[in-house]
């Protein structure tokens, strides 16, 4: 009875349980929906996460666990035409030990000292010493032969790189054109955000220009490191690539005659003063190439190598001279009667006094109130025998008959007043004002400015190359742009580094009266005194007063071009301060000209380069 009860109740409940105990299934299926629908997008977005972001942040955590050294890359060299080597790398290199690693391997450490020569006592203290986190600490600096001996070892830990010192055989010879290297500070990472801190690069001259060839590809050396940033393996080496060689039409045999020519008569002559500093270019007008560019006085490059001679570099800027500066391009004085080839020129364009008419000249010429003076009593001349002579009153009369509008469109074209172009950072510009454009500087052109205009003073002044620049373009009837690099290394030759053509004058059919003053110049006129050489010169004298010179306050030139009428090369000297263009100048052109002409199949010629790749981009 008792058991059939039970199971009745069991069936059958007597009362009904409260509301909030009855079981609701709809709810827990919803929650357990919920919690599905929860699982299921987070797996979807750690999918997707890990598809997207992944890559990301491995690489991160990678970067995290990883450092590197750079191995900087050994630079090229610079040569003259002929491969003769004009700047190298010392021919050391720094073996670079990561402490970390190779104080673990008491055998490598022996062996490391012994191959460089070094107590193992010092080695040992140098990796105790140095802080655990290191990645690399110069150990030694060897010959390049060592070098290659610890390169062979593959010691863990161990790496060579270049001497970053570099050396400059000739010192001041070349140093302004050269330039020199040095780290590269806040403004060099500016321009060039891709440069690696304490990067060498060029800091002045080819160095400079030519940077970017010259400084190769550095290379790296990697390591895990643990939580505390001590390595603890390598994991990857990449070894760097040398810089490019760059070959200079320079040939270094003519820089040494230029220089030892200029350097001859800087200390005066014939009892004149010394002047204090001078300059000698020689270029081959046909294409601009730069055959020898003396500059004197000159620093010696070496001092700016790191670690910098800061007590000579000091000393440099008190020196007499300028000489930090390349005074073939930085210097710009009065041309004088040099710049009476481009009155002529000018002259033979607009037809302002015939060049076959006659005029009077004489010893003076007024005009305004005022006088000025020639160097001496001259006859009536045309053109060529007043460029012959260097008659002053015949381009004091030329001059205000072409007014300084005529001669500025004249002296543009043959490149007066604007930077050159070669390839040499810093060039100076030079001078050639109007009365407009020396009002916009607040200047006044007054009557007498047009007056010596015609004979290179007052609102002119040029460098050495600008002056050789024109009487190159006077001569060959197109102006060309001077350049120093001839050739760079690529992969086992050298390829020709692209500069452009020269341009055609448009009055180039019309130079030959402004030719044949300057061949007469050369042997029966002012500029005679060359010595005998075996093809026919065109020069011409110029004597500028200068109130900055010191001395005698003239500045000596002298240019001339050979063979005339096609003329392979022009040479051009001025001395600032030294005396009159005859005095000083013509010497060091005459002694110039005959090395070239005795030497000349020497110096023209030149290791072979192929042309340059049309898509290069330069």
């Amino acid at each position: 009875l008792v058991l059939g009860a039970r199971r009745d109740a069991d069936r059958r409940r007597l009362w009904a349980p409260p509301r909030w105990s009855r079981r609701r299934p709809r709810l827990t299926r919803s929650l357990a929906g919920l919690v599905a629908l929860l699982l299921i997008a987070v797996g979807v977005f750690t999918w997707r996460f890990q598809r997207d972001s992944g890559p990301q942040y491995q690489e991160v955590a990678q970067e995290q666990m990883t450092r590197c050294l750079a191995l900087p890359a050994a630079r090229g060299l610079i040569t003259d035409r002929h491969g003769t080597p004009l700047a190298l790398d010392d021919p050391t290199d720094d073996v670079v030990a990561t402490p970390a690693i190779l104080a673990q391997q008491p055998k490598e450490v022996q062996a490391l000292a012994q191959l460089v020569s070094v107590p193992l006592t010092v080695l040992q203290k140098q990796l105790q010493s140095a802080p655990r986190t290191s990645l690399g600490i110069t150990v030694a600096t060897v010959p390049q032969t060592t070098g290659q001996r610890v390169a062979a070892a593959r010691l863990p830990g161990v790496v060579v790189t270049a001497s970053q010192r570099r050396v400059y055989p000739y010192g001041s010879l070349l140093g302004p054109i050269l330039g020199y290297t040095g780290i590269a500070d806040k403004q060099d990472m500016e321009a060039s955000p891709g440069l690696p801190l304490g990067a060498v690069i060029g800091k002045s001259g080819i160095e400079r220009e030519y940077d970017s060839l010259l400084r190769g590809l550095d290379g790296r050396e990697c390591f895990y490191v643990n939580p505390l940033g001590v390595p603890v393996s390598v994991t990857d080496v990449v070894e760097p690539v040398q810089g490019s060689t760059v070959r200079l039409s320079l040939d270094l045999g003519l820089q040494q005659e230029a220089t030892a020519a200029l350097a001859s008569v800087m200390h005066g002559v014939d009892g004149l003063p010394a002047g204090d500093l001078g300059a000698v270019v020689v270029m081959d007008p046909r294409n601009g190439a730069i055959l020898a560019m003396a500059s004197l006085p000159a620093y010696n490059d070496q001092i700016f190598e790191p670690p910098a001679d800061l007590a000579a570099i000091q000393a440099l800027a008190h020196e007499p001279g300028q000489p930090e500066l390349e005074h073939a391009t930085q210097v710009a004085v009065p041309p004088g009667s040099t710049f009476k080839l481009v009155v002529g020129s000018a002259d033979v364009v607009y037809d302002a006094i015939p060049p076959d008419q006659v005029i009077p000249t004489g010893y003076t010429f007024s005009y305004d109130g005022h006088t000025w003076h020639g160097w001496g009593p001259l006859p009536p001349q045309d053109l060529p025998q007043a460029i012959s002579w260097s008659n002053d009153v015949y381009f004091y009369k030329l001059a205000l008959a072409l007014g300084p509008e005529k001669i500025h469109q004249i002296g543009s074209e043959l490149g007066v007043g604007q930077p050159t172009g070669i390839d040499l950072p810093g060039e100076g510009t030079g001078v050639l004002d109007t009365p407009e454009s020396l009002q916009k500087e607040g200047g006044t052109w007054y009557p007498g400015d047009s007056v010596i205009e015609g004979i290179g003073q007052g609102v002119v002044s040029a460098t050495p190359l600008q002056d050789a620049r024109w009487t190159a373009a006077v001569t060959t009837g197109a102006l060309a742009t001077p350049y120093l690099g001839l050739a760079f290394q690529s992969g086992g030759g050298y390829t020709l580094i692209p500069h452009p053509a020269p341009e055609p004058l448009p009055f180039a059919s019309k130079l030959g009266p402004v030719q044949q003053g300057m061949v007469e110049a050369a042997t029966t006129g002012v500029a005679t005194g060359l010595p005998k050489l075996p093809v026919t010169v065109g020069a011409k004298t110029g004597s500028a007063q200068d109130p900055a010179a010191p001395g005698t306050h003239v500045d000596g030139w002298y240019t001339a071009a050979a063979p005339m009428p096609d003329p392979q090369v022009v040479v051009t000297a001025m001395i600032r301060g030294g005396g009159e263009g005859y005095q000083v100048a013509l010497p060091v052109v005459g002694q110039v000209m005959q090395y070239f002409w005795s030497h000349q199949a020497q110096i023209t010629s030149s290791l072979p380069a192929s042309a340059p790749y049309p898509d290069a981009g330069w």
